[in-house]
């Protein structure tokens, strides 16, 4: 199928996900796919590198960097912004507040199983699901017993240490560059943007996350040399988007959001998206006789 380069001003803006996430990468490995095909299809334009001041969600200004494709004619372009928020959850979390978190999402997992036993019946007593909710739960408060236990034992072994680099030395090291990057790096940003309550600090984390998304987002709205917008997100980025989106829908509602020009979204781009494990194992229930506060959640989220 052949695309031809987009008329008009178009402007992609993208999230990226978990893990040790450096600035410009996301924009980078973008931009490469979507130079790629243009090549592919034989598509003559020109690529640079622009920069534009910005303003943040609390009103402090700095300066974006993004990449802008022209077709040969000068007439359209492609600008490709990114919205960079691993900084905001960088060395937030411990391993022991990541242990809570899991063991509180597979509480309320296991809730969820209990109030709609249909489920339980249709999937699990039948055979069909390979990893029942029982034993993974098993399994995790194993292991949430063993860790102290380790750590201690590790403690023991390191007063034993020699001149030379020893096997226990070996061990922590190759802990600490293997598997901390993975438990904080990667599901600790997991563990902070899921929080949905409101009294713990990390969900002060995940409103300005999406606060600065949606200040970004709003800004390139509103610049009126774009015809349309596109959002695409990789990862747990597709979830920062449609979270950015469902706000901007909550503000284009209020009379503050009448002239913003929503109309400019086109759409909304996920790779590797985790959406629907969010919507089952995070969002917010709540007592069957709260059907007020239930209609209300489900109508904001």
């Amino acid at each position: 199928m052949t695309i031809e380069f987009p008329k008009g001003r178009t402007a992609f803006l993208v999230i990226h996900g978990i893990g040790e996430q450096n600035p410009f990468e996301t924009l980078d490995s973008f931009a490469r796919g979507v130079i790629s095909h243009l090549k592919s299809e034989d598509k003559a334009f020109d690529a640079s590198h622009q920069i534009i001041e910005r303003k943040g969600a609390s009103g402090s200004g700095w300066i974006e960097n993004y990449v802008r494709l022209t077709s040969a004619e000068g007439k359209d372009i492609i600008d490709i912004h990114e919205y960079y928020w691993a900084y905001l959850t960088e060395e937030k979390i411990t391993l022991s507040e990541i242990w809570d978190w899991v063991e509180r999402t597979l509480q309320a997992t296991k809730n969820f199983y209990r109030e709609n036993e249909d489920l339980v019946q249709r999937y699990e007593r039948n055979g069909k699901v390979k990893f029942r909710l029982e034993r993974v739960a098993w399994n995790l408060y194993l292991l949430r017993m063993a860790h102290p236990f380790i750590k201690l034992a590790l403690a023991i072994l390191s007063l034993f240490r020699t001149g030379r680099l020893s096997i226990i030395d070996k061990l922590i090291e190759g802990l600490n560059k293997y598997l901390r990057p993975i438990l904080i790096g990667y599901i600790g940003d997991i563990a902070i943007y899921t929080t949905m309550d409101e009294k713990s600090r990390f969900f002060r984390l995940r409103q300005q996350i999406l606060a600065e998304s949606q200040a970004l987002l709003e800004s390139i709205l509103e610049d009126p040399q774009y015809d349309r917008v596109i959002i695409a997100g990789h990862s747990l980025g597709s979830g920062i988007a449609y979270d950015t989106l469902n706000r901007l829908n909550i503000r284009a509602n209020l009379p503050i959001g009448a002239k913003l020009p929503i109309e400019k979204l086109k759409g909304l781009i996920t790779f590797g998206s985790p959406l629907d494990k969010i919507a089952f194992f995070f969002r917010e229930h709540t007592k069957k006789d709260q059907w007020i506060r239930q209609q209300i959640i489900e109508h904001l989220h």
